[in-house]
């Protein structure tokens, strides 16, 4: 599988420790070009809100695996927000202290 850099460098054609280096200088130069356009888009932006959507649709076209962590993020939110839904709640006194108790279905 031949692994091509900007530019066309083929990255077989170097040593492991040379592939490294391309990749965590790759790696650096997306971070550094996402940092610049989501400054750019909250400059710009009218509402903070909106610069927010905006930055996570760029994370989503730069970053490999973005979409699937943010959605693996949002299942989990969800089942959390569920399973306290079905949950008991029971408020009881000690000592001036009050405490929430809680019981799961």
């Amino acid at each position: 599988m031949r692994l091509l850099l900007r530019g066309g460098v083929d990255l077989n054609e170097y040593s492991f420790l040379e592939q490294q280096d391309f990749l965590e200088f790759e790696r650096k130069e997306q971070t550094m070009r996402f940092v610049e356009q989501a400054i750019h888009i909250y400059a710009t932006a009218r509402d903070a809100e909106r610069a927010k959507k905006l930055v996570d649709r760029l994370k989503d076209e730069l970053f490999i695996g973005h979409t699937d962590m943010r959605a693996a993020r949002d299942k989990r939110l969800s089942d959390e927000l569920l399973k306290a839904v079905h949950s008991t709640y029971s408020i009881t006194t000690a000592g001036g202290a009050a405490i929430l108790e809680m019981g799961y279905d």
